[in-house]
C-alpha cells in the first residue's frame, strides 16, 4: 500500500485478500485454494497466477532443453580426458 493510503483503504485490501483472518485460518484457506488449482491473482500484473508459473515453467523447459545435452556433453568429455590423464593435474581438476 502506498505510504498515503487511508486506514479504510488498507482494511479494505485487508479484507480483500484474508488478511484480517488469524494465520492459520490464512493457511488453510489458501492451502484449499492451491489444492484445487486457485493460486488467486497477481498484485504486480492483475493476471491469474497460474498463467504467471506456466509462462516461467514454459521457459525453463526451454532453457532445460538445451543445456541438459551440452552439459552431458561437456561431462562426457571430461570424463574422457580425466581417464586419458590418471592421477595427473588434469585428472584432478
Amino acid at each position: 500500500m502506498p505510504p498515503d493510503a487511508t486506514a479504510e483503504t488498507i482494511a479494505i485490501v485487508k479484507h480483500a485478500y484474508g488478511f484480517d483472518k488469524p494465520l492459520p485460518m490464512q493457511y488453510l484457506i489458501w492451502l484449499g485454494h492451491v489444492m484445487t488449482g486457485n493460486l488467486g491473482v497477481s498484485i504486480a500484473t492483475g493476471r491469474p497466477v497460474i498463467l504467471e508459473v506456466t509462462d516461467a515453467l514454459a521457459n525453463t523447459a526451454l532453457l532445460a532443453l538445451f543445456a541438459v545435452p551440452i552439459s552431458f556433453f561437456i561431462g562426457y568429455v571430461m570424463g574422457v580426458v580425466a581417464g586419458c590423464f590418471p592421477g595427473r593435474w588434469l585428472d584432478r581438476s
